[in-house]
């Protein structure tokens, strides 16, 4: 049916206790939202970066999430290349992530 009034859409929310443990599929599936609670783990913590984060280097995505896991139960959003600390916008600047 190609009545916009017919058109539907699906949304999937996926859990899961380590990134890496998600299927390759479904992580280059293009997602749309993504809610990182705090990563110990460097190796995850790297393929969360190169995944999501390519426009900045390694150091700089360390840092955003430093700041945003510096208290328990703070999670990481991450919406069209936007970061938030919980639901709170992060202004990041060329000054705050190269010092």
């Amino acid at each position: 049916d190609t009545d916009e009034e017919h058109v539907a859409g699906c949304s999937s929310i996926i859990t899961s206790q380590r990134y890496n443990l998600l299927p390759m599929f479904i992580r280059s599936s293009g997602i749309s939202h993504l809610i990182l609670f705090k990563i110990t783990n460097m190796k995850d913590l790297n393929d969360v970066w190169i995944e999501n984060a390519p426009e900045m280097d390694f150091k700089q995505f360390k840092k955003i999430c430093d700041y945003v896991w510096d208290e328990p139960h703070n999670f990481l959003y991450n919406i069209s290349e936007k970061f938030h600390k919980n639901f709170d916008r992060i202004e990041l600047t060329e000054d705050y992530l190269n010092t």
